[in-house]
């Protein structure tokens, strides 16, 4: 009985080769080499007859996923993303935004305290900015003042002595509503310039709040809404 040596996988049958055809030879041969190096033993990767593992992947280490919490952390602080007042630049925030949710998957330790600190800088900046552009945004102005405003009633006595009445309060309440988002769109081309300023250059800063103010007095909209807002602001003040 013909005994078969082991080995790691069958041997494929030797091809038949007519002997009309001898001089196709030397050119089969390879062929079958190759296909037998090319799919090893059953196909698969690497011989196994598998898929490779899926689970190759690397974790973060302690350190990275140490820096990555301080991102997701600094994300807890940004502004609110659903804030749509044109000072509140919603445009930078968002790109901020992005910026914190991709360090905060990716980040590593080892550059982990220069791209934070350079963010936090970014953040604090741009909190300062916002605040110079506040006061021309009438929008912003009407509802930090409506609530209170809507509840006004003159003081008796002194205190309400040249103070505006409750009428007056209620009328200018409606003129920064009327008027706002038309000195929002006579503004515009400012609020377009102060979403993509250079925080770290003070002379950009300072121009793109000149051109807001310049535009916003120009704006006979935000002219009549800024009136409006000192009446308000007259009374809210006598009230107390």
């Amino acid at each position: 009985m013909r005994r078969t040596p082991p080995a790691a996988c069958s041997r494929p049958a030797r091809p038949r080769v007519s002997p009309s055809a001898p001089r196709l030879l030397p050119l089969l041969a390879p062929l079958v080499v190759g296909g037998l190096l090319l799919g090893g033993c059953g196909g698969g990767d690497g011989g196994s007859g598998g898929t490779g593992d899926a689970s190759d992947t690397p974790t973060a280490s302690a350190a990275d996923q140490d820096c990555r919490d301080q991102w997701r952390a600094l994300g807890d602080r940004l502004p609110d993303g659903d804030d749509e007042h044109p000072s509140s630049l919603p445009g930078r925030t968002t790109s901020i935004a992005a910026s914190v949710d991709y360090y905060a998957t990716t980040a590593k330790a080892s550059d982990c305290e220069r791209t934070l600190a350079a963010e936090k800088t970014q953040l604090t900046s741009l909190a300062a900015f916002v605040t110079t552009l506040r006061p021309y945004d009438l929008a912003y102005q009407l509802d930090r003042v409506g609530e209170r405003a809507a509840a006004y009633a003159r003081p008796s006595g002194k205190a309400g002595r040249g103070a505006p009445t409750a009428a007056q309060v209620e009328a200018a309440l409606r003129t920064m509503e009327r008027r706002a988002e038309q000195a929002a769109a006579d503004q515009d081309p400012a609020w377009q310039q102060a979403t993509v300023v250079d925080l770290s250059e003070k002379k950009s800063r300072a121009k793109a709040l000149k051109d807001l103010a310049f535009l916003s007095r120009e704006s006979r909209a935000w002219r009549q809404g800024h009136a409006a807002e000192l009446v308000v602001r007259r009374a809210l003040t006598a009230a107390g």
